[in-house]
């Protein structure tokens, strides 16, 4: 259900809604924001980023919960070390969508290389050890 004047914020992001369920979700909780009273604890300060990650080849990788937890594990250490900010995301079976944000020195680019970079590598040196033969 749309929050009541949600098409009067943006058309473009009410069309993306219809033909895109991942994205309405996410759309759905910027305009709840947008709509509430923006008291210092909902307001957004700087920059903000919809990123998407995938997998290669689309392999459904992430139905596992060993490897959802290696994500989880990633994005909560660059919350508390690196100062990401996450505003809403989503992990599905082969990719993920993120509303993020930094704060401190560390810029969103950055925090995400270092992101991709160790998730990466955490994921290929457990892969070995849970292939079935």
């Amino acid at each position: 259900m749309l929050p009541v004047g949600w098409d009067l914020i943006n058309p473009t992001l009410f069309i993306l809604r219809i033909f895109n369920p991942v994205f309405a979700l996410l759309a759905d909780y910027i305009c709840t924001l947008k709509l509430k009273k923006m008291d210092i604890q909902h307001r957004i300060n700087g920059e903000v980023y919809f990123v998407t990650d995938t997998v290669v080849d689309w392999v459904d990788i992430f139905s596992r919960p060993v490897y959802k937890h290696i994500i989880i594990d990633s994005l909560q250490y660059c919350q508390k070390e690196k100062g990401l900010i996450i505003y809403a995301w989503v992990l599905m079976t082969n990719h993920m969508h993120m509303i993020v944000g930094s704060s401190g020195e560390n810029r969103v680019s950055d925090i995400l290389r270092d992101f991709k970079k160790f998730k990466s590598k955490e994921i290929i040196h457990v892969l070995p050890y849970l292939v079935q033969v």
